[in-house]
């Protein structure tokens, strides 16, 4: 009698285990499905991999200058037009993720389990806690110490911060006047298009920067296959007069995927994120 019940007490004990084993395992899964954004903000936070890349892209972009300085009829942008041969040069550079490095923002959202809302963004805007993305302050002194003027075309719309904070951690002679804010102006959208146009009037335009393909060019709400092959039609200017950086954050290929609306509900967000995974060709 008394092993039958040894016995039991046993089993009992093993299948509570099991069942606690299976609930941690679920939790973990579910946790790990919620918390898409956590690898991308690992990586961008602790690999060399990451810091190496936007190293080695502002070097090369920093290999071009002397180039693009001394040939007049060198231009990165599509908007350029008319005699800009005698303009004087300027780079544009977008900031979030190309200058400046908001990850500790997504890393917030990411340990809270906290979804993106525009007041918690605005909010960390007000920190002007951002640093330098790694080679991007090295990259825009030098460029300025040639004599070239850098414009910051963002689609952030507070501008007292902004500007606020490039000067603190990027160079302290920058102004609001080279600071290019969404909305700043009545045709300044996030579509960067307008902008670029309003810089080619007075400057040549030497180089483009970026983290995403709105930087160089607007695509509209193309889909993601259509994405790279309009991105293909300027694969001369790549590595040359277009210089991008890793983001895999946030960002167009993002909204493509989601059929540009962040408002679907989470669960058919990962659904339509799982469709895109590609299994074999």
């Amino acid at each position: 009698m008394i092993k039958k019940i040894s016995l039991f007490v046993l089993l009992t004990v093993i299948l509570i285990n099991c069942k606690t084993y299976q609930s941690t395992t679920v939790t973990s899964k579910t946790e790990l499905k919620e918390d898409q954004n956590l690898n991308a903000v690992l990586w961008m936070q602790t690999s060399l991999e990451y810091e190496m890349l936007c190293k080695q892209t502002y070097k090369n972009a920093e290999s071009y200058l002397d180039e693009a300085l001394k040939d007049s009829t060198w231009t990165a942008a599509l908007e350029q037009e008319g005699d800009y041969q005698k303009l004087p040069p300027a780079i544009i550079v977008d900031v979030d993720e190309t200058i400046l490095d908001n990850s500790p923002f997504q890393a917030r959202l990411s340990k809270t389990h906290t979804s993106y809302t525009e007041e918690l963004w605005q909010s960390w805007v007000k920190e002007k806690a951002a640093k330098p993305i790694p080679g991007a302050k090295e990259f825009i002194n030098k460029a300025i110490e040639k004599g070239i003027t850098i414009f910051y075309v963002t689609n952030r719309e507070l501008e007292v911060p902004t500007v606020e904070n490039l000067q603190k951690e990027i160079n302290p002679n920058i102004t609001a006047d080279v600071v290019l804010c969404k909305n700043e102006q009545k045709d300044w959208t996030s579509n960067k298009t307008s902008r670029r146009y309003f810089i080619a009037d007075t400057h040549r335009i030497l180089l483009l920067i970026g983290d995403d393909y709105n930087d160089f060019e607007y695509l509209g709400k193309a889909s993601p296959a259509d994405r790279i092959t309009l991105a293909k039609q300027n694969i001369s200017k790549w590595g040359k007069y277009w210089f991008i950086l890793p983001n895999p954050t946030y960002g167009s290929f993002e909204k493509a995927i989601l059929d540009y609306d962040y408002n679907l509900p989470d669960s058919l967000k990962l659904k339509l994120k799982y469709s895109h995974l590609k299994l074999k060709e």
